[in-house]
């Protein structure tokens, strides 16, 4: 239908659409997350790589929108710097389908996979956050590697005969009828947590936080924790806030009962000054870290060749680590979104997957909304139970 709009008109008319993709994939429902398949579809029914890239930068633009205001509400950046790092990612994150696009649509259908695995792995997998591959867990659940293989293959095979044997208008229309209706054939899968991990969902405000203060909160905590009846608990990202075994928090936590265990996000520091994202174990006479963070959120708390930078740990052979004797994988917020890591951790066979976050910086439900869309899509994807506990904005 595009097709037939004029030329000054058609881009902009792209773009729009391309908001309005990106915008109902990843805020409303996660069966919604199917309509980025769209983008991939896209890829074979364009016929110029100009449509091709209005059309994706405008899903991208949309389905990042809570970071960028994320970076600019926490102070990380100004909004002239949040606004290019917006730019810059829709771009990075578009390119490789841009130059892997041909006229010839059989060799779309060769150069597709490469595409894939540009956008999926490092260098450009490290950002590649809201990818459309995670609609595999809608479509194929339980299938796990082999649910990708099958998904992408429909891709190829909606694209290739679409564009052969329908009009314009008649593909978009039935692409877009399968997308909607397709995953309300399924309910969602969630598999039944091994043991009883109790996720504590809390709403502190992180921003100006004080040594007393954070103290403050801990104590709270560990007083929560003593009156809950469950004995082993999931806190969120960074709740213990800066934590090694001389610091004051440890005697806070000496108070808590014998039988209780706690999971918590905390910064171990090093003498550079720089710091570890990680998970971390806790109990009253001792802790443990469990989970380094592989790749902190960009410019936010990985600041390279900087002081008071997050550590990346890419090369980290702790992706996993075993409690109750279950294999369990972490995810640390930004993770969360990025395909990349989610193939890293399943190939370790996880028997439990843990998802924690700290969304203390971000005024709108976007962030939450794409994080628990992504954990529980992958999760079913590969038939993995999940606990997610999150910092939320305070209300």
């Amino acid at each position: 239908m595009i097709d037939y709009l004029k030329d000054e008109y058609k881009y902009i008319y792209l773009f729009l659409i391309g908001l309005v993709v990106g915008y109902i994939s990843w805020n409303l429902t996660w069966q919604t997350v199917a309509f980025s398949s769209l983008i991939y579809i896209a890829y074979f029914y364009f016929n110029s790589r100009k449509k091709l890239l209005f059309f994706s930068i405008g899903y991208r633009l949309a389905s990042s929108y809570g970071i960028i205001l994320g970076l600019i509400n926490s102070q990380t950046s100004g909004f002239l710097i949040g606004f290019f790092l917006w730019i810059l990612y829709a771009l990075v994150t578009t390119l490789p389908f841009i130059l892997f696009w041909s006229n010839s649509l059989k060799l779309r259908l060769i150069l597709f996979i490469p595409a894939i695995i540009f956008t999926i792995f490092p260098p450009i997998g490290l950002v590649n956050g809201a990818s459309p591959i995670v609609s595999a867990g809608i479509f194929f659940p339980d299938m796990g590697y082999w649910g990708i293989i099958l998904y992408l293959i429909s891709i190829v095979i909606i694209g290739f005969f679409g564009k052969i044997y329908f009009s314009p208008l008649i593909r978009w229309g039935l692409t877009v009828l399968l997308v909607i209706f397709i995953p309300y054939f399924y309910q969602e899968k969630r598999e039944k947590f091994p043991f009883l991990l109790y996720p504590i969902q809390t709403s502190f405000n992180f921003q100006f936080d004080s040594s007393k203060a954070a103290l403050q909160r801990i104590k709270a905590l560990q007083k929560q924790i003593n009156q809950s009846p469950h004995n082993l608990v999931l806190l969120p990202e960074n709740i213990i806030g800066y934590y090694d075994n001389n610091h004051s928090n440890l005697l806070i936590w000496k108070k808590l009962k014998q039988n209780k265990h706690v999971l918590a996000g905390a910064h171990i520091y090093y003498p550079n000054n720089n710091y570890d994202n990680t998970l971390i174990f806790i109990d009253n006479n001792h802790f443990e870290v469990l989970y380094k963070q592989r790749f902190p959120v960009p410019i936010a708390m990985w600041k390279p060749f900087t002081e008071s930078s997050a550590n990346t740990n890419l090369l980290n052979s702790n992706i996993t680590f075993m409690i109750k004797n279950y294999k369990v994988g972490v995810f640390i917020c930004y993770e969360i979104y990025i395909p990349y890591f989610y193939l890293q951790t399943m190939y370790e066979k996880p028997d439990v997957i843990i998802g924690i976050s700290n969304l203390w910086w971000n005024r709108t439900t976007h962030i939450i909304n794409a994080q628990k869309f992504s954990l529980m899509l992958w999760c079913r994807l590969f038939s993995k139970p999940y606990v997610f506990s999150s910092n939320r904005t305070p209300s």
